[in-house]
């Protein structure tokens, strides 16, 4: 690849990223027209950049917006995002058919080591320097303060890296994605891996923590493309991790306040039938299970973005985190079925053997169950990725990228 659409596809990613899942953009914070002109940037540069698009993926996206508007339609939701919806839809097609799988790996850990490397920094920076939260201060729509500079995003109120994102548990996912990729890679960079961990340990998620030993555990049976160096840095990197929990253990087991794994163990040991208190761990319990249920009562329509807020408020207080659920719940199976296809195809690509593709499955369903990635393009991108098409090797470039030249 040369210098040019390289740069043209790390701009790309980290646009499609921002503009979906970052804290002014879901916040509000920058104004619609702004928004709206990125959104269109984004997409011609794609757009002119010669995409090629692959029968298997055009129909993919077709059915998919197809049924997202039928369930739009039929249960009078909101017209004008069906249209943002379907921009979002069209925007993943035309990046999955400009950059190639491979080129497209590599890019996205570029973006996401940088923005890694940011958020690491400013952490510290910002607990070094409380004033710092005094700095270009804004308030999300829970009335919770924050520092805003955009990239990077701090509240006072809890100490936890979330990165330029909306959340420290949507931050974490895509980290997840960066890490799996460089886990799986030919030869992962030990840098690389040290940074990603990292940065997940200082989003306290307890998603986070759970995808994190998944993705280790699946780069340890990568079979042939593992070596004795990856195997010594996932080792250490596991062992620092539990060393800092265990040395900190009332900070993450702690069961008086929402901990990492405290809220876990709350759950657990309360009796659910009776008590009807709802907590972090309880809305992510009834996302999963009532989603379900409410598929079930409509499965052909679903029942849209507003109708499932509104039946399962009760249950989670208008936070449906369950992606996978979500698909099925929202729009109804035959768009959840195409949405899981593209990663089940996904994760057997991902994989040397069948077990560590059920495992990659698995932590793709665990990195999004605690956030709502329903219409989310960078989520999209990787379900379309499944399908068949275009090669490894983006469509418009005659030499691959210089990979290794490129990792320092």
């Amino acid at each position: 690849m040369d210098s040019l659409n390289e740069k043209k596809y790390i701009f790309s990613i980290f646009m499609i990223l921002f503009l979906t899942s970052s804290f002014v953009i879901t916040n509000d914070i920058v104004s619609s027209a702004v928004t709206i002109a990125l959104w269109v940037l984004t997409l011609m540069i794609l757009f002119f950049s010669s995409p090629e698009f692959s029968f298997s993926t055009l129909i993919a996206t077709s059915l998919l917006v197809t049924f997202m508007w039928i369930t739009t339609l039929v249960r009078n939701e909101n017209i004008r995002n069906g249209f943002l919806f379907t921009f979002a839809f069209v925007t993943a097609l035309c990046c999955r058919s400009v950059i190639g799988f491979d080129d497209f790996k590599r890019c996205y850990i570029k973006v996401m080591k940088v923005l890694c490397c940011i958020s690491l920094v400013c952490f510290l920076l910002y607990l070094l320097i409380p004033q710092l939260n005094n700095i270009m201060v804004t308030t999300n729509a829970g009335g919770v303060v924050f520092s805003n500079l955009i990239i990077y995003v701090n509240s006072s109120k809890a100490v936890r890296n979330m990165g330029m994102f909306w959340e420290p548990g949507a931050f974490q996912t895509f980290i997840s994605v960066a890490l799996l990729f460089e886990l799986l890679g030919e030869k992962p960079s030990t840098k690389n891996v040290i940074i990603f961990s990292a940065c997940i340990i200082t989003t306290f998620s307890t998603t986070g923590y759970l995808s994190l030993a998944l993705v280790f555990l699946i780069a340890m049976l990568n079979g042939k493309n593992a070596d004795n160096k990856s195997r010594v840095v996932i080792i250490v990197c596991a062992v620092i991790a539990l060393l800092i929990i265990n040395m900190n253990k009332d900070f993450f087991f702690s069961t008086s306040k929402s901990s990492v794994f405290g809220k876990i163990i709350t759950f657990f040991n309360r009796d659910y039938g009776s008590n009807k208190r709802v907590t972090s761990a309880s809305v992510r319990y009834n996302a999963v299970v009532m989603a379900v249920e409410a598929f079930f009562k409509s499965p052909i329509y679903g029942w849209g973005y507003k109708g499932l807020n509104e039946l399962l408020y009760d249950y989670t207080l208008g936070m449906n985190t369950c992606t996978f659920a979500n698909w099925f719940a929202v729009y109804g199976a035959l768009f959840g079925i195409v949405m899981t296809v593209g990663f089940v195809k996904l994760s057997f690509t991902l994989a040397n053997n069948k077990l560590q593709a059920i495992m990659i499955l698995i932590f793709f369903f665990i990195i999004t169950m605690s956030e709502n990635y329903v219409n989310n393009a960078s989520i999209i991108i990787l379900a379309l990725y499944g399908y068949k098409g275009v090669g490894k090797k983006s469509t418009n470039d005659t030499r691959s990228m210089n990979y290794e030249n490129s990792r320092n």
